[in-house]
């Protein structure tokens, strides 16, 4: 054995030695795949609403309509009064003057007309709120049959003798009391509205001419209740 092998065998490890500098950064390695999509979130508040945008541009007008103002003085003698190609009339169009009307003629003569429709109360910006009075003292007749009035079909009845019973009064109508009745509320003249069902059900209101108070009571089968005043004011 050789004198540096004997050294070599009987020296000791040393201590480690400091760590060396950090090397360069390797490169950058290749992109992973993408993962799985999360799930959706919940939705988050509504916005507020964004500015009116800029009005559109008109469209096209539509066609001008058939309706025109007619004389129809021409057609005055004729079965055909109205031009074929009128399909609308309209009667004070825009004009001023708020109660148009219509005169029909009859007779030859000096009449400033023998029946008249006449339209009033209308108010703007509402469709058909208008009324329409026909003054015709002959009546009116629609497919040959005459139409009743309100008064034809309701009629005021005189009740004139002093003391009628108004337990008897149990059918339907009005009925001018000119005396102090029977079984009256009050001893005035008044006047009676009955609405009858049948003869077991009737109302009867009572409205005094004198001061102007309402009355009313039932009957159900024989028994009348008592009269009790309504206040309408």
């Amino acid at each position: 054995m050789t004198d540096a092998t004997y050294w070599l065998l009987l020296a000791k490890a040393g201590s480690e030695g400091k760590p060396g500098d950090t090397g360069p950064q390797g490169p950058k390695g290749d992109k992973g795949d993408p993962g799985p999509a999360g799930s959706t979130g919940p939705i988050g508040p509504q916005g507020q609403q964004g500015e009116k945008g800029d009005t559109g541009a008109d469209g096209v007008a539509g066609k001008d309509g058939v309706g025109a103002s007619v004389d129809l003085t021409p057609y005055a003698k004729k079965t055909e009064v109205i031009p074929s190609n009128l399909v609308s009339l309209e009667i004070n169009a825009g004009a001023t003057f708020d109660t148009p009307f219509i005169d029909f003629h009859t007779k030859t003569g000096v009449n400033d007309y023998d029946a008249r429709i006449i339209v009033a109360g209308g108010k703007s910006g509402a469709v058909g709120q208008a009324n329409m009075n026909i003054v015709a003292n002959g009546g009116v007749i629609i497919n040959g049959k005459k139409v009743a009035t309100v008064d034809q079909i309701n009629p005021w009845n005189s009740i004139t003798d002093k003391g009628h019973d108004l337990n008897t009064v149990i059918t339907d109508g009005r009925y001018w009391c000119k005396a102090t009745m029977g079984n009256a509320p009050v001893a005035t003249w008044g006047y009676l509205y009955v609405n009858s069902a049948d003869p077991a059900r009737v109302q009867q209101d009572f409205v005094s001419d004198t001061t102007a108070e309402k009355y009313i009571r039932m009957k159900f089968g024989d028994s009348w209740t008592a009269w009790r005043q309504v206040t309408l004011w």
